[in-house]
């Protein structure tokens, strides 16, 4: 065979290859469930539904109505743990950009809790719990939550939640 045969089966494989790949057989499946928010349908990771699902039983054990999701603080959440994991530092810093976008949208009350490295959402809130910072944000006065949660480049998760009156 000639050079340019070589060449002409290797862009042939090349393009199989690509339409193999772009049709999704190798993609990774992701588990979603649609959940009804405050303002409306977001798409939720079983993840965060389970972070709202404790925090709410925790809340609920200790006779407190359950936090209602929200969407627009969904997505400060997701930015929140997107910034994070991008800085590589699990940190308050940049809380209170977002804490005046919030109050700018109309939230009077505002607060973060952060977690990282966690495996699963009922480990982080457990931890959320033991700590009285972030346990005074969980059972505090507000009636809205966002959650973010993102797997790092580390393979390990970032956690938000946002809360607000």
């Amino acid at each position: 065979m000639t050079p340019l045969s070589y060449f002409i089966m290797l862009v042939f494989f090349l393009i199989i290859g690509f339409f193999i790949w772009d049709s999704g057989v190798f993609k990774k499946k992701t588990t979603k469930k649609t959940y009804q928010f405050q303002n409306g349908i977001e798409t939720l990771d079983v993840i965060g539904i389970e972070i709202l699902k404790y925090t709410n039983e925790y809340r609920i054990a200790l006779g407190l109505s359950p936090l209602k999701c929200d969407k627009k603080l969904n997505k400060f959440a997701r930015y929140r743990v997107g910034r994070m994991e991008f800085e590589a530092i699990v940190s308050h810093s940049g809380f209170a950009e977002v804490a005046m976008e919030i109050a700018l949208a109309g939230g009077e009350i505002i607060a973060e809790n952060i977690a990282f490295g966690f495996n699963t959402s009922k480990v982080v809130v457990k931890q959320w719990v033991k700590s009285e910072a972030h346990k005074a944000n969980i059972v505090g006065d507000f009636n809205y939550i966002g959650i973010g949660v993102k797997r790092g480049r580390n393979n390990r998760f970032y956690y938000c939640q946002i809360f607000t009156k």
